[in-house]
């Protein structure tokens, strides 16, 4: 059960838990909290301890004759103002490492400061004695000085527990690395395989990147035609499958735009392979009829004479390392 009252001033009602709180509240005439810090706000306004900072120009209240003495004390200057005034003042010098521009209020501290050549704040932390035992310690560290140079963990094991046991330990790490890298736990996982990695020779034909030379010729066969094509490594064209109870993806080589048709370039001795084999299947469930591989019984491979014109008119550029490889084979074959 509450007890109800108006407030004298707003008519708002207040609520009280017991009889006595409500009879003394309507004895001395009380208000509800907002009207009481209303009229609190206003009769501090009223009062004539307010006063303006001579600096930056903002109001002060003060409840106290105390504290508005203090402020005159201070010369009239707010908190921000006075500190600033009492440690930063007109005379200036350059920090000598940063070349910042460090503020004194007296002659004095920047003569002392030159003399000793102190820097500025952020200089004094960079150049602190925990940075620079820090870099002791990684010098006296570094090559011999470590103690596991020359050493592995399984070198450790073996000093520690002996040969059979390091044995175990190494292989139980070996099972972990491997579980962690496995399927989607992998970074690659979902991602086109990086530029340059795998056997094939890899290169730019005309900008367009390729990572066997069946992969050229077939790419020099669409851009002779002008068909239209896409790289088929862009995620969209991502086909996902299991291999060994592993989840991985793949993604074809070329899109052909006019005919919605996926392209994946392998040469024809590896096409019967295990995971190649389920690669081709994912595909085609995917993307039926459209999905379609190409080997060296459907394309015209170009050979090492016209590779080698197009590689002499710069429209062919091969990756660092099959370029100093084909660079030797124009020397075996005298040209």
């Amino acid at each position: 059960m509450s007890f109800i009252r108006n407030c004298p001033q707003c008519g708002k009602e207040i609520h009280y838990k017991h009889s006595k709180d409500c009879n003394q509240a309507k004895k001395s005439n009380k208000t509800c909290k907002s009207c009481y810090q209303i009229g609190k706000t206003i009769n501090r306004k009223n009062l004539s301890l307010s006063i303006n900072c001579l600096r930056c120009g903002k109001e002060h209240l003060f409840k106290s004759k105390r504290w508005y003495d203090n402020f005159l004390k201070k010369d009239c200057l707010c908190k921000s103002c006075f500190y600033q005034e009492k440690f930063f003042g007109e005379y200036i010098r350059n920090c000598p490492q940063c070349n910042k521009e460090i503020k004194y209020k007296d002659k004095n501290n920047v003569n002392f400061a030159e003399k000793n050549n102190i820097l500025c704040c952020q200089c004094t932390n960079k150049n602190s004695m925990t940075n620079i035992k820090k870099e002791k310690i990684s010098v006296s560290s570094q090559g011999k000085n470590n103690p596991m140079y020359g050493k592995s963990f399984y070198d450790i094991w073996k000093e520690k527990h002996g040969e059979q046991i390091a044995n175990q330990k190494l292989n139980q790490f070996k099972i972990k690395a491997k579980n962690n890298s496995l399927g989607k736990n992998n970074p690659m996982y979902g991602k086109p395989a990086p530029q340059g990695s795998g056997n094939g020779w890899s290169g730019y034909y005309k900008n367009y990147y390729f990572r066997s030379l069946l992969e050229l010729s077939y790419l020099k066969y669409l851009l002779d035609n002008n068909i239209k094509f896409e790289n088929g490594e862009k995620k969209k064209y991502c086909i996902e499958y299991q291999f060994n109870n592993v989840d991985r993806t793949y993604r074809p080589d070329y899109f052909l735009v006019e005919t919605q048709e996926l392209i994946e370039i392998k040469p024809k001795n590896l096409i019967n392979s295990q995971i190649n084999k389920i690669k081709f299947e994912a595909g085609r469930q995917k993307y039926g009829n459209k999905f379609k591989v190409l080997t060296e019984d459907n394309l015209i491979k170009l050979n090492f004479d016209e590779i080698y014109i197009l590689y002499k008119t710069k429209d062919l550029i091969f990756d660092k390392k099959y370029d100093i490889k084909f660079k030797q084979i124009y020397d075996i074959k005298g040209e």
